[in-house]
């Protein structure tokens, strides 16, 4: 694995934890496949362009209060529900 994936790959996974996010869809909203962070898990890399990506709109959602707001909602009804 790259430098560039490993490094990638730890950056999606605190943003799953922070978010709760399912790595698939990151993929899909992220760059339209949802098979990038299960090949970044199987030491697979990915393209500087899909990194750069993923890692925008990751930027992007963790800026937006009202989105971020609605995770925080959202985690604690499913924890409620467990």
């Amino acid at each position: 694995m790259s430098p560039l994936s490993s490094e990638l790959l730890m950056e999606v996974d605190r943003y799953l934890s922070a978010t709760g996010m399912g790595e698939k869809y990151l993929g899909l909203a992220a760059a339209g496949n949802g098979h990038i962070v299960p090949r970044l898990r199987r030491g697979g890399d990915v393209r500087l362009r899909t990194a750069t990506r993923v890692r925008e709109f990751m930027r992007r959602r963790l800026s937006d209060e009202k989105w971020l707001a609605r995770v925080q909602e959202l985690k604690g009804i499913n924890r409620a529900t467990r």
